[in-house]
């Protein structure tokens, strides 16, 4: 019997590490979280405090990996809840069957001693396996727990890139704006300038300013109105987004 005792107390011994082990996991996770959520209270100031994108994978792989071992021990409670109850019986029924009479009562009574010892350690290893039933039964709602909340962080930081890009993309399409303003203002001006070097026109002397401006300035106008109404009414714009795309329907 010795020897199925040994191995009995070593797994629960190694059953023992193996909680310790997920316990480590799930309170680093926990820590790693609390800081976060404090550094975003705080704010700027504790920007070297944030995670960075690949913290949180490993973060989640070491919940994955918590959730395995999770289910490894509890596999491993039960079968020590079935080993140490087999233990005991057999113990016990060998007890029973020593009868401290006759000529080998000393034998006997020595045998019920090492037995009742044998007895004790069982007991002693089982009471350690079964005091972590109530912390395993609480480690699925701690995991499911942070997982939530990590998900919930990396969401709250893609929203927060999404609106970042999306901000930049409002900077870039107000450049784009500020260059087809001023392309729409020098344009007609070049174009006339242009067409009034060409031998299609004659003036005389001093007379090409004039007539330079009094074309330009208009035309300028012009130009700067169309575009103005075009980009302020949303029904063209629409109109053209929708048909451009129906367009690309089509083609499909």
């Amino acid at each position: 019997m010795l020897l199925p005792i040994q191995l009995f107390e070593d797994h629960c011994v190694t059953s023992q590490l193996l909680f310790q082990v997920i316990i480590a996991n799930i309170n680093l996770v926990a820590q790693k979280i609390s800081d976060e959520l404090t550094s975003n209270k705080k704010g700027s100031k504790a920007k070297a405090d944030k995670l960075k994108d690949n913290e949180y994978a490993v973060l989640n792989q070491t919940l994955h990996l918590s959730s395995l071992d999770l289910v490894d021990l509890e596999r491993r409670r039960d079968f020590e809840k079935r080993f140490g109850n087999l233990l005991k019986d057999e113990l016990t029924a060998d007890l029973l069957q020593l009868q401290p009479v006759g000529p080998f009562a000393g034998i006997c009574r020595e045998r019920e001693v090492y037995n009742r010892s044998l007895l004790q350690r069982v007991g002693l290893a089982a009471d350690m396996s079964k005091n972590r039933d109530l912390d395993i039964q609480s480690l699925p709602w701690r995991i499911e727990s942070q997982r939530g909340v990590l998900n919930s962080m990396i969401a709250q930081r893609d929203n927060k890139t999404k609106l970042q890009l999306a901000q930049a993309s409002k900077r870039d399409s107000t450049a784009l704006t500020v260059i087809s303003v001023m392309t729409l203002l020098f344009l007609p001006g070049a174009y006339v300038a242009t067409l009034f070097t060409t031998n299609m026109f004659a003036f005389k002397d001093g007379q090409e300013v004039w007539v330079y401006f009094t074309v330009v300035i208009p035309l300028t106008a012009f130009v700067m109105s169309v575009w103005y109404f075009w980009i302020r009414d949303p029904k063209a714009n629409q109109d053209e987004e929708s048909g451009g795309s129906g367009k690309d329907d089509k083609q499909d």
